[in-house]
C-alpha cells in the first residue's frame, strides 16, 4: 500500500512568489502529486491572479515545512517541504505542469486518482512548487496544500 502525505504552506503574493513546494531528498523513490488546493487567507478583494504548478531542479530558500503522513503508521517521507520562499526555486524551462486563473475570492482544487498525477523524478533537489505568477492588485497571503503519494 502506498503512503500519502500532505504539505501545506503560506506566502505573500508578489510579482512571482512560491507559497509551497515539495523537494525530493532521496533518490530511490518517485513521489506523485495527486492533489493541490490553493486560495488566499487575506480579506476578500477583487484581484485576479495566474497560478502555476512548476517542476524545479533547485529548491530555492524557504521556511521548512514537514510533510504530514495521512496515516500515522506511514514511514517517513522522502521529500521535504517549504513555504514562503524568499529565494524562488530554479523552475525548469517548459516545466509548467498546470496553470489556472483565479480570483482572490475563490479557492481552487485539482484532483486526480492516486498514482496518476505529476511524478517527481528520483533525483535530489527536484520537486514541484505552487507559484503565483502574476496578480492584478495587492499582495494577499496565499495558502496552498500539495498532497503526494510514495
Amino acid at each position: 500500500m502506498s503512503a500519502k502525505y500532505s504539505t501545506s504552506g503560506t506566502g505573500t503574493a508578489g510579482a512571482t512568489a512560491t507559497c509551497v513546494s515539495i523537494d525530493q531528498v532521496a533518490t530511490n523513490h518517485r513521489p506523485i502529486v495527486y492533489e493541490i488546493i490553493f486560495g488566499t487567507t487575506t480579506a476578500p478583494a477583487d484581484a485576479a491572479m495566474l497560478v502555476k504548478l512548476w517542476r524545479f531542479t533547485v529548491d530555492g530558500t524557504a521556511t521548512a515545512v514537514v510533510p504530514l503522513p495521512l496515516d500515522p503508521a506511514s514511514p517517513a517521507t522522502t521529500v521535504t517541504g517549504g513555504e514562503d520562499h524568499s529565494v524562488e526555486p530554479t523552475y525548469t524551462a517548459a516545466g509548467e505542469c498546470l496553470q489556472f486563473g483565479l480570483n482572490q475570492q475563490a479557492t481552487f482544487r485539482w484532483v486526480v486518482p492516486p498514482d496518476e498525477g505529476f511524478v517527481i523524478p528520483a533525483t535530489a533537489d527536484n520537486g514541484i512548487g505552487i507559484q503565483v505568477s502574476t496578480i492584478s492588485a495587492g499582495t494577499p497571503t496565499m495558502a496552498g496544500t500539495i498532497l503526494h503519494v510514495e
